[in-house]
């Protein structure tokens, strides 16, 4: 089986999705595109972070501006509007400084998974009583 990045196999899953529909009950198409086509956009954006890190891209070899390689995925999972997305992580071994994506470290509306979200509370100037 040849390998393929994590991006590629989701833009398959992505047109897949845009050619031949949908499979089964729940959601509709509209939401799996979007679901599909962020969880894309966000594993191309990762890798991406990674080609930049190592200075090369996938599978390619001679120069290298750092030492390291990729071994597979982490998988992550990412809260956002959408729902919980799954993308993977790549792995980076054999480097001076861990790998860390920017893009997840910048965390603006979505979440990565396991952070806590704040209660919010009673809103601000109310007691516990009960009004009628």
């Amino acid at each position: 089986m040849a390998r393929i990045p994590r991006s590629e196999q989701f833009r398959q899953e992505w047109q897949e999705i845009l050619t031949c529909g949908i499979k089964g009950e729940g959601e509709g198409l509209l939401d799996a595109l979007v679901r599909t086509g962020a969880r894309y956009m966000l594993q191309v954006a990762i890798e991406e972070e990674v080609t930049e890190f190592l200075g090369r891209e996938h599978y390619q070899r001679g120069e290298r501006i750092r030492q390291g390689y990729r071994n597979g995925y982490e998988p992550k999972r990412l809260v956002t509007g959408q729902g919980v997305i799954e993308v993977g992580i790549p792995q980076v071994r054999n480097t001076d400084e861990p790998f860390h994506s920017e893009l997840l470290t910048k965390r603006g509306p979505g979440r990565v998974s396991g952070t806590p979200r704040p209660s919010p509370g009673p809103p601000q100037g109310y007691g516990n009583h009960q009004l009628d």
